[in-house]
């Protein structure tokens, strides 16, 4: 599956914020198969040691995908109001992780259904990959690459 990986987390220093990883990976994905892509995530999941979750993988909007990614690196997944650095910083990572995909033709996909950052105090629920107490994981998706973004948290 895999051609090229790169881990973004540590380039970027993301690490002293958090725990987890940010890939982005160079393959041959057909995005007019959602069962080629949730294989493709599923195998990114292994090849992190990480649970795949095969139909419960949760397929977003973009709006969805940026307010998720940029919250997660905003804020501290086990303390949501937990500010770790400004928006601006947040959005800068954001543009620097994402700069490469076209909105347009890619898809997003992430193991949770609510988070605390919808407005809606409606709580976090996820499909976990880990065996950590919390994770969240985000990724966006174009035919030639993907970015897999994952956080961890444990109390």
């Amino acid at each position: 599956m895999e051609s090229y990986k790169i881990n973004l987390y540590k380039k970027l220093q993301l690490d002293r914020y958090f725990w987890g990883v940010a890939l982005s990976v160079t393959t041959k994905i057909d995005l007019t198969s959602e069962e080629n892509i949730i294989n493709t995530l599923d195998q990114v999941c292994k090849n992190e040691n990480l649970t795949p979750l095969g139909s419960d993988w949760n397929a977003i909007n973009y709006d969805e995908f940026k307010l998720l990614l940029n919250s997660a690196i905003q804020f501290n997944l086990g303390f949501s109001g937990h500010r770790v650095m400004s928006i601006e910083e947040a959005q800068a990572y954001f543009e620097t992780l994402t700069n490469d995909f076209d909105i347009n033709t890619s898809k997003f996909f992430t193991n949770c259904f609510n988070h605390f950052w919808d407005g809606e105090n409606k709580g976090y629920t996820s499909n976990s990959i880990s065996e950590n107490t919390l994770d969240l994981v985000v990724s966006i998706i174009n035919s030639d690459k993907l970015l897999f973004v994952y956080f961890l948290f444990e109390d």
